[in-house]
């Protein structure tokens, strides 16, 4: 039976996305720098990157946050000063807390099921607060946040804490909900030792005819992430963004073939979900 529920918070409840968007542009703006929907953009994926990059234990989240503005700023050819920015965008971000929709429906229902936990890499100042703003502090159990916790997510440290601090926990009857799949690729990693691999815990199946592809790697496991991409973002008729990742082409597969996996003349492997 499962019935303990560790959730993601940004951009699987909360809608951090548009919640980011806003606020760096009204950040940028107070302190006198032209800002649009493309500096937002902009910003995004310098932040994106340095949060993978901490995930790797490659940065702290103390440079992290400042940092970004930095770069920010050395991108627009813009003077200012990168702490200030910091702040100004930390103290206004308790008021842009968005839940996603169907999120309150969505805890409701795991609750009447079980327990319910926040496992997060958002800073302990603002993380607290947005839940709470958003209305969806009362459906938790706990928040373990890894500012608070000191290990970030989702290295050994943090998953070692977040086991001892749940009571009777136990991981047949655990399950994780997240919105990326771009933290080094590690749960698809598991997911290929469970089902192609022998060993471990549980005892992997050792299916011969499973293979894991995608443009990025853990290892021998290819797998794909794009972050700060939610359902919606997959959904939406495709346009052109510094963030894209849609490819546009011919093919000889009509409507009837609707899961097509093949090889086109220079041996690049394709799929079609329709």
């Amino acid at each position: 039976m499962k019935d303990i529920f560790l959730l993601d918070v940004d951009d699987t409840l909360l809608d951090f996305h548009r919640a980011e968007r806003e606020q760096v542009i009204a950040t940028l703006r107070a302190h006198g720098i032209a800002a649009d929907a493309d500096t937002a953009a902009r910003f995004h994926v310098i932040n994106d990157g340095l949060w993978k990059a901490l995930e790797r234990g490659e940065t702290t989240r103390e440079r992290l946050v400042v940092e970004r503005f930095e770069i920010l700023l050395a991108q627009l050819g813009a003077e200012g000063d990168a702490r200030a920015l910091s702040q100004d965008f930390f103290a206004g971000m308790p008021q842009r807390a968005y839940a996603i929709e169907g999120a309150a429906d969505f805890l409701r229902t795991l609750c009447a099921r079980g327990r319910t936990y926040a496992v997060t890499n958002g800073a302990r100042a603002l993380q607290r607060r947005r839940i709470a703003a958003a209305g969806l502090s009362s459906y938790f159990t706990d928040l373990f946040i890894s500012d608070e916790i000191g290990h970030t997510k989702p290295s050994q440290g943090y998953v070692d804490y977040v086991k001892q601090h749940i009571p009777e926990f136990a991981p047949e009857r655990a399950v994780y909900v997240g919105d990326s799949l771009t933290s080094s690729g590690a749960w698809c990693k598991e997911a290929m030792r469970r089902l192609a691999e022998a060993g471990g815990e549980p005892e992997g199946l050792e299916l011969p005819n499973i293979r894991f592809i995608g443009t990025k790697r853990n290892g021998d496991c290819g797998y794909e992430g794009y972050g700060g991409w939610t359902w919606a973002s997959y959904l939406a008729e495709p346009k052109p963004t510094t963030l894209g990742m849609w490819v546009y082409g011919s093919h000889d597969k009509d409507s009837s073939d609707q899961h097509s996996i093949w090889k086109d003349g220079n041996g690049n492997l394709w799929s079609m979900e329709t």
